[in-house]
């Protein structure tokens, strides 16, 4: 019996550590850093302030409870909720108020 593990883009094979967690927040990053870079500085700054102790406090409490699957599939749930709803809001709010 081979004891090979999956490569390590495939969520499978994700050990339940620190790595996938960090993984996950770099292309969050960088996702952010292509769309924000462009048009949006402010936002981009805004974003990074709330999503770092936002994507700490629920990597905190996936440590908790659950299998490691549903911790993965949460916290792909939390990225895309932050990018989906915190984005669109943040650039409104420097969009309305801080326009010259």
């Amino acid at each position: 019996m081979s004891n090979k593990k999956s490569p390590w883009w495939n969520p499978e094979s994700w050990d339940d550590d620190f790595y996938s967690f960090i993984l996950l927040l770099v292309v969050t990053y960088v996702v952010f850093g292509c769309a924000f870079l462009i048009e949006w500085i402010y936002a981009q700054a805004a974003i990074i302030v709330l999503y770092f102790p936002i994507s700490w406090f629920y990597g905190w409490m996936m440590e908790v409870g659950g299998t490691s699957k549903e911790k993965r599939r949460f916290f792909i749930q939390l990225t895309i909720a932050d990018i989906v709803v915190l984005s669109p809001l943040i650039y409104l709010f420097f969009s309305k108020y801080l326009s010259a």
